[in-house]
Order: structure tokens, then sequence, then C-alpha cells
């Protein structure tokens, strides 16, 4: 009974840090202008609880490459457009289709990386939270 206690807490405190990484991977979000709401404001928000400061890179996948630092007290935003015509974004016709769309966020520390988005004037919004190289240990159980 002790070892099966042990063996809970232990998954717990795993599966508790998750979204903390030195990598992170965000893939392109799909949107239909069907609906009549499209994404407008989007980014992409890097925070860390390191007391030092970590420096970071925003890959976007087949462009540019971002680079800055966070720690527990500065956090980072980085601003992606509107609408569904950026490097988040791709038309719903396109899912599941090979594209230059996304991004990777790689660190020399351990962070949180999150995507937030805006649509219908305000009225919605959305957020994708990274789970990181843990995401990857739990596709391949």
């Amino acid at each position: 009974m002790k070892n099966a206690l042990l063996l809970f807490f232990i998954f717990l405190s795993i599966s508790s840090f998750a979204q903390l990484s030195k990598r992170h991977y965000i893939p392109p979000l799909t949107s239909s202008s069907a609906t009549g709401v499209t994404p407008q404001d989007h980014y992409i928000y890097i925070s860390s609880p390191s007391t030092s400061t970590v420096k970071f890179k925003i890959i976007e996948i087949g462009g540019n490459i971002i680079e800055g630092t966070v720690n527990n007290n500065i956090r980072y935003r980085h601003d992606i457009g509107n609408g569904i015509n950026t490097q988040l974004f791709v038309s719903s016709i396109a899912t599941g289709l090979v594209s230059n769309k996304g991004y990777i966020i790689e660190a020399e520390g351990l962070i949180y990386v999150s995507v937030r988005t805006n649509s219908g004037n305000g009225n919605q919004a959305g957020g994708l939270v990274a789970k990181g190289n843990s995401a990857l240990e739990l596709v391949r159980c």
C-alpha cells in the first residue's frame, strides 16, 4: 500500500510540471471564416519561475527567429497579428496538411509558454498551453 501511494505522488508531481520545459511546440491552429468569427489579436506569452534570467528563442517554422529573456519578475509577450493569415493560423481547408506555420520555442532554462487569442470583437477568447517535452513522453506511453 505504501508503495502504491508513493507511486501515485511521484506521478502526480511529474504531471504537475508538464508545462515547464526547455522546448515547446506550438502547432498551427485553424479557423473558419464561415462562422463569422475570425481571430483578432493573438500572441505568445512566455514566463519562468526562475530567479535568474533565462534566454529563449521563438522559432517560426520556415521563418524568423526572435530572441528574448524572462525570469520570475519579467514576462515576454510576442504579438503575432490578427486574422487567419498569420504564422499561427491556417485555413480550415489546410487542417492536417504540412505547412510552414507554427512555432518551436527553445530556452536555456525552464519556461512556461501559452498562446492567447481574442475574437468576435473581444467577446470571446481562447488559449493553448504548450506542454513541452513532457507531452512527447506521454505520447510514447
